[in-house]
């Protein structure tokens, strides 16, 4: 505890940055606009950008969201996967393979015969994903792309939720063996939902049953519209309950720091915008002190200095601030 108060007293007098925080990696969320319009050499440049900023860890999403695959057929089209891991193994960075986005997860995750079905359709997909990329020494691990939050679960719900994320992560153990297992869990603050003691508890008793390897949480400031300073009281909190449960269950907890803010008055495909350098490196300062590695949802959509898959100039321009705002501040020392 007097660790935790002394951090908080720290980043609210506003302290000098750690020179140990900031990103180590980044999310890619795959849509099919990408995969039509972004050809290798586009990718390539992505992926520069990445490393120019010291970005060494890739988490590729999902390679299937409900219906639709996000592997190529055959040799045919452009294997986005391939080219990324391609790239990550020969410049040092390592990649995270996101499983099946179910979604009907939200209205259905009570139901055992349904997470029986997406258990399946997910350990069905890591086989084909390692039969396909597994040889790639830049293969890092694997990523479960359903999520839970601060919800009030029963422990029946717990124990139901930890086999399935069990039966899941144990099948991409078998195939990869040493490779490890990822989710990244989510938090509302606002009433209704459980405080962060509680969700800590909840979420403890879950790993338990879960056998999970690395818990990213999202810092939820994006999602949330949280404000800096709110951060003492909306996010710190859930950091240090996760932080508990996590090395109470000998799993990695990252921090996952929301790059995006909602922006109203806007049409839906760009009411999630790039936010401003600003508060992404409060946002790195509040969570650095708790986790092992911090990561940004998500690169390509709100970091991506060339702005590929965008006709908005105004986008494009929050992107490329955001990026260069975060090379000056934290990749150029």
């Amino acid at each position: 505890m007097l660790a935790f108060l002394l951090t908080l007293a720290f980043i609210t007098a506003g302290g000098a940055r750690n020179a140990d925080a900031r990103l180590s990696g980044g999310f890619i969320q795959y849509k099919s606009e990408m995969l039509s319009q972004m050809d290798k050499a586009k990718w390539k440049s992505t992926l520069k950008a990445m490393r120019e900023v010291k970005l060494d860890t890739i988490i590729l999403q999902f390679h299937q969201y409900g219906g639709t695959k996000f592997i190529p057929e055959g040799t045919a089209g452009v294997d986005a996967t391939k080219i990324i891991l391609d790239y990550a193994k020969d410049n040092g960075m390592q990649v995270f393979v996101g499983l099946k986005y179910d979604t009907r997860w939200y209205g259905n995750w009570k139901d055992q015969k349904y997470l029986e079905e997406v258990a399946a359709e997910n350990k069905k997909l890591a086989k084909q994903l390692w039969e396909r990329y597994g040889k790639s020494r830049a293969f890092a691990g694997w990523y479960v792309p359903q999520e839970m939050w601060n919800e009030d679960y029963t422990p029946q719900e717990l124990e139901q939720l930890g086999k399935y994320f069990r039966d899941v992560g144990d099948e991409c153990r078998r195939l990869a063996p040493g490779k490890p297992v990822a989710v990244s869990p989510y938090f509302n603050p606002g009433f209704g939902f459980l405080g962060a003691d509680a969700f800590g508890q909840r979420y403890a008793q879950f790993l338990k049953f879960a056998g999970l390897n690395i818990v990213m949480l999202q810092d939820s400031v994006g999602a949330r519209k949280i404000a800096p300073e709110e951060f003492e009281d909306k996010v710190l909190p859930y950091y240090s309950a996760l932080q508990a449960a996590a090395q109470q269950n000998g799993a990695e907890l990252w921090g996952n720091a929301e790059s995006y803010e909602i922006v109203p008055n806007q049409p839906d495909e760009n009411k999630f915008q790039p936010t401003d350098i600003c508060r992404v490196a409060k946002q790195i300062n509040a969570g650095a002190p708790f986790v092992k590695k911090l990561v940004t949802f998500d690169f390509f959509h709100y970091m991506n200095p060339y702005g590929f898959t965008y006709e908005d100039a105004n986008y494009r321009d929050r992107q490329r601030r955001l990026y260069e705002g975060y090379k000056s501040q934290f990749a150029l020392n």
